[in-house]
């Protein structure tokens, strides 16, 4: 878990957020990679993308096989811990499975630790498409 923090603190840095000063950073854990990502806010803030949906983004442009997802980690550099918002539970919901670990870090490395599914109980896929 060494460098996973040493990995979010230098990711953190990068964050662009001059608007809210809430910086965050996702370290995404598969079977052969680490994948980061950091949030990117804009002045029209819809348009502001989240450190969770970075890192996805990042590593399915990469390459990684997102069928080895297993663990989601989330640091701000605030007292609070940031649970992932709606947008990204839905966008992690396509590629996570329920026993997925997510680990939510305040500034000071305090962390939670939950499964997905705690998160997303009741998540809207393909299979509601059919």
């Amino acid at each position: 878990m060494v460098n996973i923090l040493k990995m979010l603190d230098e990711v953190m840095e990068r964050s662009y957020s001059p608007y809210s000063n809430c910086k965050v950073a996702c370290v995404l854990v598969f079977s052969d990679r680490l994948v980061c990502g950091t949030n990117v806010e804009n002045a029209s803030y819809g348009s502001t993308i989240c450190a969770e949906r970075s890192a996805i983004v990042g590593a399915i442009s990469n390459g990684a096989d997102m069928s080895t997802l297993s663990a989601i980690y989330i640091k701000s550099n605030k007292e609070q811990f940031f649970t992932p918002c709606g947008a990204c539970l839905q966008v992690i919901s396509e590629f996570a499975s329920a026993d997925v670990d997510v680990v939510v870090l305040n500034k000071n490395n305090e962390h939670r630790d939950f499964k997905f599914a705690d998160l997303m109980p009741n998540k809207f896929d393909k299979d509601k498409l059919n």
